[in-house]
């Protein structure tokens, strides 16, 4: 069995997924070391965000935004949206596009082993919506891929390759397969592969469901 998660860095309800979609995968190493029967997970960064459109930070999506961070949000306990997110929201300054956090999630998953990928990826979007950090700042992916194990000019040159845009684009087409075939919208979208390649989706924000689906105590 597998569990597939698919997400984008600068998406608020992924955002809010992420400490139940982290929990979860804690669950399923801690079943893996103790049962026969085990479920892979994988993580796709999507790059929902490919164009930036600034005027989108203004007005009735701006408020949108505070209304999902302060009112939604708490109810769903899950990740948190700090004022430092909201002011960069509203500076003007922010860059609202992934492809460059998309790529360097790719080159994270390629160059390094699952678990320093997904915790890289993890902690890039706790960064912008906790601290309020512009991720797509090339010193803030290059130090954070440092304490994650990857030396930074090993990773600013995969950054810029041919190869890891191949593999970005390849990884968003798979995940769009998973979607379509569901009729999943957008993300956050977690998916369930059973042995025999059948689908079923599972709900990011509901961790006791999810376990159970997964039959995992």
């Amino acid at each position: 069995m597998k569990v597939i998660y698919i997400y984008d860095t600068l998406c608020g309800w992924c955002n809010m997924a992420r400490p139940k979609i982290i929990a979860l995968r804690d669950k399923i190493n801690a079943h893996n070391d103790s049962r026969s029967d085990k479920i892979s997970f994988e993580a796709i960064h999507y790059n929902m965000f490919e164009k930036s459109d600034v005027s989108m930070l203004n007005g009735e999506f701006l408020d949108m935004v505070k209304r999902v961070a302060f009112e939604v949000a708490p109810k769903m306990h899950g990740g948190k949206f700090s004022q430092e997110y909201i002011d960069l929201l509203s500076s003007g300054k922010f860059i609202h596009n992934s492809d460059r956090s998309s790529l360097a999630c790719t080159v994270m998953r390629e160059k390094l082993n699952f678990d320093d990928y997904f915790g890289f990826s993890m902690e890039l979007q706790a960064m912008l919506f906790e601290q309020g950090v512009q991720i797509d700042d090339m010193k803030i992916l290059q130090d954070l891929a440092e304490k994650y194990g990857l030396e930074a000019d090993v990773f600013t040159e995969a950054l810029s390759s041919e190869e890891i845009m191949k593999i970005k684009n390849y990884n968003k087409s798979v995940a769009q397969v998973f979607m379509n075939q569901l009729g999943l919208n957008g993300v956050p979208s977690l998916i369930m592969e059973d042995d025999k390649g059948e689908l079923t989706a599972l709900n990011p924000h509901n961790l006791e469901k999810t376990l159970e689906n997964l039959n995992i105590s």
